[in-house]
């Protein structure tokens, strides 16, 4: 059986086809530099930036490259986590550099959008992770441990965790897991008051990358830059040794490609997972009304433009949509604290 675990990417200059062009600088979409990314039809040359961004997806069995899913929206990638109640929405941390900020998104790889939920303290963000056992988010920055807010972006700080982390873990019974960069040893974190507490020496080297608990092997795993390319390793919870278990993407040079956060689908553990198909919008395409019909109580809904923009919020199942200009958009519905994403026609 395929298990999915998703990478960031950040793959920098390799090619002398790219394009190069004049760029708007001041965009939040494109910067200066060049990329281009892989989408469900293969490469496309969209402008210039420094490094590539995509979400990727591998058999843990063999490393194999499963998926590639487009990230469209250009900045510097500081973490990232599955929702472990919809294993469809990513949660991610980013540096944005036209805005000299850190902003809170998350992307629905089934709608294929990016949507900003709001803008962080400036602070050095890492390691963002849920709790399974809660749906709480954490995240570090620098030496200290916070909780995110998923509706406001809100940062609160727990406490300092006294090492280095760069990455975080927390497992199945809800424990906390983090590693010394400087020093090397595996940690157990307090969620409650950040403290670590000292497990083990990982056995190597520790650099950049990140690390994730796999609910369906019950392990946690990292990536780490090897000897010329990027190790995908497996850590001891009781010990802190880890043991190393392959590369990713051999061949290519570890200065090419940067993974830099790991997250695993939860779908295994029978986790309450809200199903995008447990709801359905209706007359799709539309001219005035739009109906959202569901056997879960709606929340919220939020329609977005194609760009990731916020056009108006509701609390209703029936939503005019007659002032909207002709064109797609993505309606958003959360219930339960869950959320689900369809597109729809305005006509």
């Amino acid at each position: 059986m395929k298990l999915r675990v998703i990478f960031l990417i950040s793959i920098f200059f390799i090619s002398n086809l790219l394009i190069s062009q004049t760029i708007n600088t001041d965009s939040k979409e494109v910067l200066s530099g060049s990329y281009v990314y892989t989408g469900m039809t293969g490469n496309r040359i969209l402008g210039q930036q420094e490094y590539i961004k995509r979400f990727r997806t591998y058999d843990t069995n063999n490393l194999e490259d499963i998926f590639s899913y487009p990230f469209n929206v250009l900045r510097s990638y500081s973490g990232g986590a599955i929702d472990p109640n919809n294993p469809n929405l990513i949660y991610t941390i980013s540096y944005v550099y036209a805005d000299n900020e850190y902003v809170l998104s998350f992307y629905d790889l089934d709608a294929n959008i990016n949507i900003q939920i709001g803008t962080l303290n400036y602070l050095s963000w890492r390691g963002l992770e849920f709790d399974p056992t809660s749906g709480i988010l954490y995240a570090i920055s620098n030496s200290e441990l916070y909780s995110i807010d998923l509706g406001t972006a809100n940062s609160t700080l727990i406490g300092s965790t006294g090492i280095n982390p760069t990455s975080l873990a927390i497992d199945g019974s809800g424990q906390m897991y983090s590693y010394d960069i400087n020093n090397d040893n595996f940690y157990s974190l307090d969620k409650n008051t950040g403290e670590s507490t000292l497990i083990g020496p990982l056995g190597f080297d520790a650099r950049r990358g990140g690390m994730a608990w796999d609910p369906n092997t019950n392990n946690i795993y990292l990536t780490d830059i090897g000897f010329l390319q990027y190790d995908f390793r497996i850590i001891d919870k009781n010990s802190g040794s880890s043991s190393i278990l392959g590369a990713l993407d051999p061949g290519v040079a570890f200065q090419e490609n940067y993974y830099d956060w790991i997250s695993f689908d939860g779908t295994a553990l029978g986790l309450n997972v809200f199903d995008s198909l447990s709801f359905k919008v209706f007359p799709n395409p539309t001219n005035n009304m739009l109906n959202i019909q569901s056997k879960t109580p709606i929340e919220n809904v939020k329609i977005y433009s194609p760009q990731g923009t916020l056009v108006n919020e509701y609390t209703s199942n029936s939503i005019d949509v007659s002032q909207l200009s002709a064109g797609i958009y993505f309606v958003e519905v959360t219930f339960d604290g869950n959320r689900g994403t369809k597109k729809f026609i305005k006509m």
